[in-house]
């Protein structure tokens, strides 16, 4: 898979084409009990905050909304990594 920063100039791309909002990937709202393959926006990682930061910078460079969907597994989260 791609890291965030591996996959920035296929967002600046979209944003480039005239895309009204380029949305990054999903974020997990509680990274240790959601599991996905999806990127986790967490402080803990090195440089993770730094790289949503810049793929949000090249984004709105081109006139793009930068987004983010947020992610949840409800009532089930991390049930069955026990």
């Amino acid at each position: 898979t791609l890291s965030l920063h591996d996959a920035l100039p296929i967002y600046e791309l979209r944003a480039k084409g005239g895309a009204a909002a380029v949305t990054v990937s999903e974020c997990m709202v509680h990274p240790v009990t959601d599991g996905s393959h999806a990127y986790h926006l967490d402080t803990a990682v090195l440089n993770s905050l730094a790289s949503a930061t810049y793929a949000a910078d090249a984004i709105s460079r081109h006139g793009a909304v930068p987004s983010l969907e947020l992610s949840h597994s409800g009532m089930y989260a991390g049930t069955y990594m026990t």
